[in-house]
């Protein structure tokens, strides 16, 4: 990938200028009802003819995946949905001629995932992955941590999310970290256990805690911490993922959110947006007032019971 046409921001003043400039509606739009979610736009109808079908129990109640790690349906069917929009997201990114955002804090050769050598250069840092090769990494993530498939749903918007407010070009050199960011924020948006930074080191490692909290901490600074989710914004989202499955004739057993669920996603992330609005309410964040040592986001703590 040729990288003279990339505009890369580093952190300082320019940097925060730049994702803050105009984006005062940006709020207000994303998560208005009418709202129509973007990356859709360039999936095509028929997209998975070379994924290989499912393969479910007579139950149908686990999927059993070629790594032989087992994955309810649901997170199966909404992960490879999810490849599907960020893969072509990526092909579109791959044929535009204008020039292309880099943040220093996504890319993977500055912050590598993983040190081992032998997995290093199994990463492709140059042209678009697969779709295999994304919903592998998605899978390996959820697999281990065990997030559910509302979770995966939510990851997408904040994906969107960010691309609205920063600009951010989504591309070979920053996509799984964009993915790891937008995993740990919508975890504790949505998940009914406590999820602390260090257990994602099960999935990585060599990860420093450091690495992970800061990774948190400036996804939800480039959202500018908009966390908050309608239910009707989630609905879209959840839909046009049930439509990219039933065009490629795909099982997608997710349901719907129940009333109670909508419920709870707009009070806890409502909640937690104007909590961490009211306490990020400085030009340059106080680290150790944000993180503890364990890495765990302080709005996480407050809002699990």
């Amino acid at each position: 990938m040729e990288h003279d046409d990339i505009v890369r921001l580093k952190e300082g003043p320019y940097y925060h200028q730049h994702i803050n400039n105009n984006n005062n509606d940006l709020p207000r739009m994303l998560n208005d009802p009418s709202y129509e979610p973007q990356i859709f736009k360039d999936v095509p109808i028929h997209t998975l003819g070379r994924i290989a079908r499912d393969k479910f129990n007579s139950t149908s109640s686990l999927y059993i995946n070629t790594n032989q790690s087992l994955l309810s349906p649901d997170v199966s069917q909404v992960l490879k949905c999810l490849s599907v929009c960020l893969y072509w997201k990526m092909k579109e990114n791959e044929s535009r001629n204008t020039d292309r955002v880099s943040l220093d804090v996504f890319l993977e050769e500055k912050y590598p995932l993983e040190n081992n050598n032998h997995n290093r250069e199994n990463i492709d840092l140059s042209s678009t992955p697969s779709i295999d090769t994304i919903n592998s990494f998605l899978r390996s993530i959820y697999d281990t941590e065990e997030l559910s498939a509302e979770c995966a749903v939510m990851v997408l918007i904040f994906i969107e999310r960010l691309i609205s407010f920063s600009k951010l070009t989504i591309d070979p050199t920053n996509w799984r970290r964009v993915c790891f960011g937008a995993i740990i924020v919508a975890s504790k948006v949505w998940e009914d256990t406590a999820v602390w930074n260090s257990d994602f080191r099960s999935v990585f490692p060599s990860l420093q805690l450091t690495d992970l909290a800061k990774l948190e901490r400036e996804f939800l600074r480039l959202l500018d911490f908009n966390v908050a989710i309608k239910s009707s914004v989630y609905a879209k989202y959840y839909f046009e993922l049930r439509t990219i499955a039933e065009r490629n004739e795909i099982n997608f057993p997710l349901q719907p959110l129940t009333k109670a669920q909508e419920d709870k996603l707009e009070v806890t992330s409502d909640g937690m947006e104007k909590k961490s609005e009211s306490n990020y309410n400085t030009t340059e964040p106080k680290f150790g007032s944000i993180y503890n040592e364990s890495g765990w986001c302080w709005y996480r703590r407050y809002y699990v019971r």
